[in-house]
């Protein structure tokens, strides 16, 4: 660590630039590889366990599991064949595609849920405890009162007004959307255009017919929860649905884990790919990494567990060190995008563009946005014009208006909940706040559905019941 602290600080007083320059991104790229290949050790056999146990289950679509023998086949030969960039970025548009297709599942299964749990107490007895308005809403107030900071007490009631029973006009609801996607008028597309896709992911609004392909069993369970009349249903209906439901969301929660670990596997791939050239390896390390990784990739799925515990020694020869080199990365990453703009012209005389480009991906590809877009967008980077935000807005409230008149009044009041919650919030101050509580239950005549939401506000609060 003090040998690259000594490099930055030569570098941010101006000493030996053009030599420091080069010994700067030697060490990141360096730190980066290490890292890398120490995490892709430890990580994928971890990954192949997973995928055999879950493979079980037969819930692995065609192409998810084509992606993962193509990256098995790339970690086979590591240690003897480069894979090419261009190669790489593909299975990572791959991953990512996958991850798109499983996230449009969560967002419809949430939004499901969301309309079971509020019915729930209709073929149950409700305590006392959940019926009790007042008492509620002055847990919600302590509550908010208790937070110290602005944002953790914005974040607390967008929690909790997600869980409010909903009583608001259609009208009064797309006014509240178009006010709150106005801030973004003169941000950059790329974040404006990263809400919207949210924002119609959350409203069910977008649909591919590759989902039906890759998922079927989700996609007709879907279509049967999108057909249920939620007014009349019988105890025998909502049992069975809702535990399918469970099953299936704890299917989806581990496909989801399974291509968030891929996509950082193949993001350790794509930085072992980019630094290699002038990494200076510690060949015993760099050894170990490739036996763990060549091995569990040359095995049969079934094998996968035995050969995790006969490796076990070669696990413990890397503890410690993947902390050690993260630490010397993250000392160097903080002053990266400083260099480039203090040094653009040292660094073109200097020939060193492509490392310091290098590492920029580097930094992206190792931190916790693992799906992060690394392709440069020019139209992505341009603010938002009045007119465009409106055409967008425009856009999402006819697909909404649309796509609310054919659905159920509850699923309806689900997603506009949902969709709230992603906007800044539109009640901020006390009294509003207080008056949105009572409104919100005084409004609310099914008592189902009003003790499921002061169950869960309960629940939020950190309140014992």
């Amino acid at each position: 660590m003090a040998e690259i602290n000594t490099i930055i600080y030569d570098l941010q007083k101006g000493k030996n630039v053009s030599s420091n320059l080069s010994i700067y991104t030697n060490m990141m790229l360096t730190n980066g590889n290490r890292f890398s290949n120490i995490r892709l050790a430890l990580n994928y056999p971890m990954f192949k366990e997973i995928v055999e146990d879950v493979k079980q289950t037969k819930f692995i679509s065609k192409k998810l599991y084509a992606v993962i023998e193509e990256v098995d086949n790339i970690l086979k030969n590591l240690s003897k064949e480069c894979v090419t960039l261009d190669k790489i970025r593909g299975i990572r548009i791959n991953v990512k595609e996958n991850m798109e297709t499983l996230t449009a599942y969560a967002d419809r299964f949430m939004i499901y849920e969301y309309v079971l749990n509020r019915l729930e107490y209709t073929f149950k007895s409700i305590p006392e405890l959940f019926l009790d308005e007042e008492e509620c809403k002055q847990h919600i107030l302590s509550a908010l009162q208790s937070e110290k900071e602005d944002q953790l007490i914005l974040l607390k009631w967008m929690q909790i007004l997600e869980q409010l029973p909903l009583r608001m006009t259609k009208n009064r609801f797309f006014q509240i959307l178009k006010d709150g996607i106005g801030v973004y008028k003169g941000v950059e597309k790329k974040t404006f255009l990263s809400l919207m896709y949210m924002l119609r992911t959350t409203a069910m609004l977008d649909s591919k017919d590759e989902w039906i392909e890759e998922y079927p069993e989700f996609y007709q369970f879907i279509e049967q929860l999108s057909q249920l009349d939620y007014k009349t249903i019988t105890k025998e209906q909502f049992e069975q649905v809702y535990n399918t439901l469970k099953t299936q969301m704890a299917h989806l929660d581990e496909l989801i884990n399974i291509v968030t670990l891929l996509q950082e596997i193949v993001n350790d791939i794509y930085v072992i790919s980019l630094s290699q050239e002038q990494a200076i390896s510690d060949v015993s390390e760099k050894n170990i990494c490739n036996k763990i990784i060549e091995t569990v990739a040359c095995l049969h799925d079934e094998e996968i567990g035995n050969a995790i515990e006969n490796l076990y020694e070669e696990f413990e020869k890397l503890e410690g060190k993947q902390e050690h080199c993260y630490s010397k990365f993250l000392a160097g990453e903080s002053v990266l995008d400083e260099f480039l703009a203090a040094y653009e012209k040292e660094i073109k005389n200097c020939e060193l563009e492509k490392s310091f480009s290098n590492l920029k991906d580097i930094s992206n590809l190792i931190s916790s946005s693992i799906f992060v877009d690394l392709e440069e967008d020019i139209e992505a980077d341009e603010v938002v014009s009045e007119e465009y935000l409106n055409e967008w807005v425009g856009k999402l409230i006819l697909d909404l208006k649309e796509a609310f008149s054919n659905k159920n009044k509850m699923v309806v009041r689900a997603i506009m909940s949902k969709l709230l919650i992603q906007l800044p919030p539109f009640i901020s101050n006390g009294q509003d706040i207080v008056k949105y509580i009572e409104d919100a239950f005084a409004s609310c005549e099914n008592k189902a559905e009003k003790a499921a939401s002061i169950e869960v506000i309960l629940s939020l609060t950190n309140d014992e019941y």
